[in-house]
């Protein structure tokens, strides 16, 4: 994997205040970095090759890294494994913005696959794209989804982290008369 995306990185305030990494400041940088490269897909499918020579970093440690952002619930990985086969094809991780288990009742979705990632088109990391064409000649007047969500999931609990998840939940609702 050569690509060098060009969008921001996100290390949020729970990962950077997070006492149990003080002594891992390069796994923090990893974090963001993944949160970087899952703007495309929602998730990251970088390996632990491209990170330790990124990073010029061994294997190990960044496996090391990997397992401890898993461990802390920053991170959930998934293998996609070939059809009828133990062989791993490829492994995504998904960034989550709060983790699971801080607080039973942040009204997190397991199934959600972490509060960055949503379907790849509409998460909220693609407003970062710093090369990005989208909405350039068209920023009049618009509702500001990101602002309406932040509000909503307060007083609410809720962690929708996109504008996609949140009309989602919202369809959902008025379905059930709400």
């Amino acid at each position: 994997m050569t690509e060098r995306p060009n969008y921001y990185s996100i290390l949020t305030a729970d990962v950077r205040y997070d006492k149990r990494l003080k002594k891992h400041a390069d796994c923090k940088v990893l974090y963001s970095e993944i949160t970087a490269l899952s703007n495309k897909y929602g998730y990251c499918k970088a390996s632990n090759k491209y990170f330790a020579e990124l990073y010029d970093r061994p294997i190990t440690r960044i496996s090391k890294w990997i397992n401890l952002l898993k461990e802390l619930g920053y991170l959930k990985v998934e293998m996609i494994y070939k059809e009828n086969s133990k062989e791993i094809q490829e492994r995504r991780l998904y960034p989550i913005s709060t983790p699971i288990n801080a607080n039973g009742n942040r009204g997190i979705d397991v199934n959600d696959k972490g509060g960055i990632v949503v379907d790849g088109k509409d998460n909220i990391t693609s407003i970062n794209n710093i090369n990005s064409e989208v909405d350039k000649g068209n920023k009049k007047d618009r509702f500001d989804y990101d602002k309406f969500i932040s509000w909503f999931n307060e007083i609410t609990g809720k962690n929708f982290s996109s504008k996609a998840l949140f009309k989602k939940y919202i369809n959902a609702r008025l379905n059930e008369g709400f």
